[in-house]
C-alpha cells in the first residue's frame, strides 16, 4: 500500500528509474556483443552481399595505386627508379592484396577481443541512482519537480543508448570501407596513410566499448562516493538533496560516456 501511495504521489520517479534500469540492462546485454552476434542478419548481408562489391572495387584500386606509386617513383628525377624501390613496391602490392583478402577474419578477432574484455568489465555494474531515502523532502521534490527528473532519465538513457548502438553502425561501415582504404598501401607517402588511418579508426571504434564500460564503472563508483546529504546543516533535507544528487550523477555519467570518442581522438591522435 505504501509503494502504491508513493507511486501515486511521485510517478515520474518510478517511471524515470524504470527507463534508466532498462537502459543499463540493454547496455549490459549488448556491451559484450560483437558486430557478428549483435545482428547476424545485418552481418551476413554486409559480408555476403555488399562486401564482395567493395572487395572488387578495392582490388581494382589496388592496381591503380600500384601504378600511381610506380609513376611517382619513375618521375622522381633525383633518385629515379631502382631495383630495390621496384621490389619494395611489389611487396606493398602483395601485402595489400593479402590484407584485403583476409581482413574479415582479422576484424572478427579484434571484435571478439574487444567484446570479451567489455563483457568482463560491465558484468555486475551497480546502479548508484536509487533513491535510498524516500522521506518527505524526496517525495516533495519528485512530486513537484518529478517531470525534470523524468526528462533527465529519458534524455540520459537515450544518449547512452545511441552512443553504444551507434558504434555498431560505424563498425559495419568500417567493414565495407576496408578494401578501398587498404588498396592505398602501394600508393606511396601521402596516399598510403589512408590505410593507416583506417586501421587506427578500426581499433579505436572496436575498443571504444571497453572505454565506455570503464567510463560507466568508474563514473558509477564516483557517483556512489558523492553524498551531498552528509554536508553539515542539511541533514533534515537529505532526501531532497539526494534527489538533486541523482540528477547530477546521471548527467555526469552521461557526459563521461558521451566523451569517450573525444577522449580517444585526443589521446591516440586519431
Amino acid at each position: 500500500m505504501e509503494s502504491l501511495f508513493d507511486f501515486t504521489i511521485t510517478p515520474f520517479y518510478y517511471i524515470g528509474m524504470a527507463i534508466w534500469k532498462v537502459m543499463l540492462i540493454l547496455i549490459g546485454v549488448t556491451a559484450g556483443e560483437t558486430p557478428q552476434a549483435f545482428s547476424e542478419g545485418t552481418w551476413n548481408y554486409i559480408t555476403q552481399s555488399l562486401y564482395p562489391l567493395f572487395l572488387a572495387i578495392g582490388s581494382t584500386l589496388l592496381n591503380v595505386f600500384f601504378l600511381v606509386g610506380y609513376l611517382r617513383s619513375v618521375s622522381n628525377l633525383r633518385d629515379g627508379m631502382t631495383l630495390e624501390m621496384f621490389i619494395e613496391l611489389c611487396i606493398k602490392v602483395a601485402l595489400g592484396n593479402l590484407v584485403i583478402q583476409s581482413i574479415i577474419p582479422i576484424m572478427e578477432q579484434i571484435f571478439n577481443l574487444a567484446g570479451g574484455i567489455s563483457k568482463l568489465l560491465i558484468a555486475g555494474t551497480d546502479n548508484p541512482f536509487v533513491q535510498s531515502d524516500m522521506d518527505g523532502g524526496a517525495i516533495f521534490f519528485y512530486a513537484v519537480f518529478g517531470i525534470i527528473y523524468f526528462a533527465v532519465c529519458l534524455v540520459s538513457s537515450v544518449t547512452i543508448f545511441l552512443t553504444v548502438y551507434g558504434r555498431y553502425l560505424q563498425l559495419y561501415l568500417l567493414v565495407l570501407s576496408a578494401p578501398i582504404a587498404l588498396s592505398t598501401i602501394p600508393g606511396g607517402p601521402g596516399i598510403s596513410q589512408t590505410a593507416g588511418a583506417w586501421f587506427k579508426t578500426l581499433l579505436a571504434k572496436s575498443f571504444s566499448i571497453v572505454l565506455i564500460a570503464l567510463a560507466i564503472i568508474i563514473a558509477s563508483k564516483m557517483c556512489a562516493a558523492i553524498d551531498f546529504g552528509q554536508l553539515a546543516g542539511i541533514e533534515a533535507a537529505d532526501g531532497f538533496i539526494q534527489a538533486l544528487q541523482n540528477i547530477f550523477n546521471m548527467l555526469l555519467l552521461t557526459a563521461s560516456v558521451k566523451g569517450v570518442d573525444e577522449f580517444m581522438r585526443r589521446t591516440f591522435a586519431l
